[in-house]
């Protein structure tokens, strides 16, 4: 019998440079049993998620603020195009536009969601976007 997957097998990466946004995410996914890293700008992100596929069979999940300092949730996605096979992408925006929903969409975003998100709706997305997700 094959291994079944879950929630837990996924390791997610929250990218965003306002630590107290950035930590109630953290501590909302971790409560629903996820393994969380957190990035505080898109080059942390970055690296983050090439050490962890690194791990030819690692599955992540991307939740990154559109707009950072120095490198733009967009940009780091950008940079990730490679590993799109085992990263799911959610993308996080304070701005309702149409160019940041088409260059979402151009990175390769799973899902947009516009702040403020509640931790229900978080959840809601995440499960979504992470198939074997149990």
């Amino acid at each position: 019998m094959a291994a079944m997957t879950s929630r837990h097998d996924w390791y997610v990466i929250v990218a965003d440079d306002d630590p107290d946004w950035r930590g109630l995410m953290a501590v909302a996914l971790q409560s629903a049993g996820f393994h969380v890293f957190e990035a505080g700008d898109g080059w942390e992100l970055v690296a983050h998620c090439r050490a962890l596929l690194a791990v030819p069979s690692q599955r992540v999940l991307v939740l990154s603020d559109v707009e950072m300092p120095g490198m733009t949730g967009l940009t780091a996605m950008a940079q990730l195009q490679g590993y799109a096979d085992r990263l799911r992408v959610i993308l996080i925006t304070g701005t309702h536009s149409a160019s940041t929903l088409a260059g979402a969409d151009a990175a390769g975003a799973h899902a947009v969601m516009h702040k403020p998100v509640s931790r229900l709706e978080l959840l809601r997305m995440v499960n979504a976007v992470t198939p074997g997700g149990g």
